[in-house]
């Protein structure tokens, strides 16, 4: 493992739906996605997920409760991804489409797993039963260009699967 770069996830939740955005440019462009992106030199965690929550959709918020870290490594790649994951239930006001991101709500049972990232069905269903999780996932240099397919089919043991490794905090134990 190399030198690792902070990044920042921020999901709106508010039962029963979620706000996602599609992203329209860049890393992960075409896939749904929460609100985030790099830390700034001199920023906080918590004000760098809330600085891209606003510049993504518009929406600013006062309080976010951490619910996990994934560390992405992608093969070929010298820097890691360390992902830290909020969600937060109270925003102020309408979420809108910027350059990047074209903000959407989900009814909870209809969350559009198979337009995400493949590791997201690992640790979302955790963060909406409120559970707080850290995982590491490698995926293949070419997966920023994938569409469809999961990288790692679950197995036995795990949340995750080959390349994936998403538990609870209690798990992790």
């Amino acid at each position: 493992m190399g030198a690792s770069r902070l990044y920042t996830l921020v999901l709106v939740l508010q039962p029963p739906r979620v706000l996602l955005g599609m992203k329209k440019r860049g890393f992960g462009a075409g896939r749904w996605n929460g609100f985030g992106g790099k830390v700034q030199e001199g920023e906080s965690i918590e004000d760098g997920a809330k600085r891209e929550l606003q510049e993504e959709c518009g929406l600013k918020t006062d309080t976010l409760h951490k619910a996990g870290r994934i560390m992405f490594e992608f093969e070929g790649e010298p820097e890691l991804m360390d992902v830290h994951v909020f969600c937060t239930d109270s925003v102020q006001g309408t979420p809108a489409e910027s350059d990047e991101m074209r903000p959407k709500w989900f009814q909870l049972d209809q969350i559009p797993f198979s337009d995400m990232w493949p590791d997201d069905s690992y640790w979302l269903p955790l963060l909406l039963q409120n559970k707080k999780f850290h995982g590491a996932c490698t995926q293949p240099a070419q997966a920023c260009a994938q569409e469809a397919g999961c990288l790692w089919p679950p197995h036995q043991g795990q949340v995750g699967g080959p390349g994936a490794d998403v538990r609870t905090t209690e798990q992790a134990r």
